[in-house]
C-alpha cells in the first residue's frame, strides 16, 4: 500500500511522452522551492512497437528510469523522489503492464484510462466531442478490467471519461457507481484531478459526491508544464 502527503506534487509528467515541456531537475526544483515534500513522476508509459502516438517511445523508458534514480541520490536531503508510469489497461498487452507491476524500478502505477481496446483489437480514442458521446462505456469497462487487474494503484482522472457528456445523466451515475465499487475494499487510489476541473465537462462533482469516505481519494496535479506545479490544498471548481 502507497502512501501520498498532502504536500506532494502528484502526478507529473516529463518531456518524453512528447506533449509536455520543461526537464526532470526543472520540474524538481520547482516543487522544492513552493514547499513540496515530494514529487511523484508518472509519466505516460510506453508499449511495445509504440503502436500508440503522443507517448514515451519504448527505447526512453530505460533513460526516465536512470534518470530518474540519479536524481533522487542528487536531491535526497530536499525532496523525496517516487518514479512511476501511467498507464491505460489494454488486454492485449496485459502481460507488459504484469511484467511493468512486477518491475522493481517504479514505485507504483496509475490506470489512466484515455482509450480503450475494441474487442478486433483495434484501440479508440476520441479527438473530438462530436465523435462518440457513447465512449463512456468502453472507457469505463476498461477502467474496471484495470482496477481488477491488481495492476494498479491509482485510477487517475476517473470522472473524465464523461469528458463528451455535455450534462450529468443517470446512466453516467450508474458507471460511476460499478467504477467505486470495483476500488471499495482495495488500497486503490481515486485520483481528484486538477487538470481535469480546468477543462469544460473533464471533472464532475456528481461523480465525487458518489464516493464513500472509506474509499482513498488523492489529489493529483497531472502536471504537463513546470507553471503548472502547485499544492493542491482547496477544492475544485469544475468547468461545465
Amino acid at each position: 500500500m502507497i502512501e501520498i502527503s498532502p504536500k506532494a506534487m502528484f502526478h507529473v509528467h516529463t518531456y518524453r511522452c512528447r506533449h509536455a515541456s520543461g526537464t526532470d531537475r526543472e520540474y524538481i526544483e520547482r516543487a522544492i522551492e513552493l514547499g513540496a515534500d515530494e514529487i511523484w513522476f508518472t509519466d505516460h508509459a510506453p508499449y511495445p512497437g509504440d503502436k500508440i502516438g503522443t507517448r514515451m517511445l519504448f527505447t526512453d523508458r530505460p533513460e526516465y528510469i536512470s534518470t530518474m534514480k540519479a536524481l533522487r541520490k542528487e536531491y535526497a536531503k530536499d525532496i523525496v523522489l517516487k518514479l512511476g508510469m501511467e498507464m491505460e489497461y489494454l488486454p492485449s498487452y496485459d502481460g507488459y503492464i504484469r511484467e511493468t507491476r512486477a518491475s522493481k524500478d517504479f514505485d507504483l502505477l496509475i490506470l489512466g484510462q484515455h482509450y480503450y481496446e475494441r474487442p478486433d483489437g483495434s484501440f479508440y480514442f476520441a479527438k473530438r466531442e462530436e465523435e462518440n458521446a457513447d465512449e463512456r462505456f468502453g472507457l469505463s469497462e476498461a477502467m474496471i478490467m484495470g482496477i481488477k487487474s491488481g495492476c494498479f494503484d491509482v485510477v487517475a482522472h476517473p470522472d473524465r471519461i464523461f469528458r463528451n457528456c455535455p450534462v450529468w445523466t443517470e446512466d453516467m451515475a450508474e458507471i460511476s457507481k460499478k467504477i467505486i465499487d470495483a476500488v471499495r475494499g482495495t488500497d486503490i487510489y481515486l485520483e481528484k484531478n486538477y487538470a481535469s476541473s480546468i477543462k469544460r465537462n473533464h471533472y464532475w462533482n456528481e461523480f465525487w459526491e458518489l464516493v464513500p469516505d472509506n474509499v482513498r481519494t488523492v489529489k493529483g496535479l497531472d502536471a504537463h508544464s513546470v507553471d503548472s506545479l502547485k499544492i493542491l490544498d482547496f477544492e475544485y471548481e469544475p468547468v461545465h
